[in-house]
């Protein structure tokens, strides 16, 4: 009835891409407004916003996976 789900390193590549897309996904629009934001920011400012973009990248990415990588082992595992 369940096929169960054999966690080798092709699986691994395709959760990080997963993540990496769902990544982008939630933050189309910041991304692609970073040109007109940064126009209008300056100096410390700037960096602050960048780093902001870099956290919230990371987490979102982070998230994604961590959420992926679990739902995956439940299934997994109700499927034994």
């Amino acid at each position: 009835m369940c096929d169960t789900l054999d966690f080798d390193m092709n699986s691994l590549n395709k959760l990080l891409l997963i993540s990496l897309a769902g990544t982008i996904f939630v933050l189309y629009t910041d991304i692609v407004c970073i040109p007109w934001i940064l126009n209008y920011l300056e100096g410390c400012k700037r960096q602050e916003y960048v780093c902001l973009m870099a956290f919230r990248s990371g987490y979102f990415f982070a998230l994604i996976y961590a959420l992926l990588k679990m739902n995956l082992h439940k299934i997994n595992y109700d499927c034994v």
